[in-house]
């Protein structure tokens, strides 16, 4: 079995050029009064700013998510395929896509529950900072 793959060059990296988010733009959507109903309802900047990897390799959109699992069911980790493919992938793509439509993503049950409970969830701890511009602008796509 390979061992862990670690990004052995700055081109190996994430944030690189060699791995830019693909999708719709959110452009000027993220500032719009229309953007509002959605910042409270689906949206969370998370799955455009990072991913979380567990001790057995497996990803999370977050810490209170559950695990990512991929069209055919199975759990992708990044000693199968390395992170920056799974962060760029169909399934962080859907996600995105999803929470940009209004649709509420079932891996955010944590938070959906929070919410519907009347506890401020981290999703709408995280969106007050993003509109605030603590993550930086907007991103330009997903």
């Amino acid at each position: 079995m390979a061992g862990p793959r670690h990004p052995s060059t700055p081109e190996d990296r994430l944030d690189s050029p060699r791995y830019p988010l693909t999708g719709p733009s959110l452009g000027p959507f993220a500032t719009s009064p229309h953007a509002a109903p959605l910042m409270k309802s689906t949206f969370c900047p998370l799955p455009w700013l990072h991913a979380l990897v567990e001790p057995n390799g497996a990803t999370k959109l977050c810490c209170i998510s559950s695990y990512a699992r991929f069209n055919d069911g199975q759990l992708r980790t990044v000693y199968q395929e390395p992170l920056a493919d799974i962060f760029n992938g169909d399934y962080f793509r859907k996600v995105r896509e999803r929470m940009v439509s209004g649709q509420r993503v079932h891996e955010c049950s944590g938070c959906n529950k929070a919410e519907q409970s009347g506890v401020e969830s981290r999703r709408q701890r995280l969106v007050e900072k993003w509109q605030e511009g603590a993550y930086g602008p907007p991103p330009a796509s997903f």
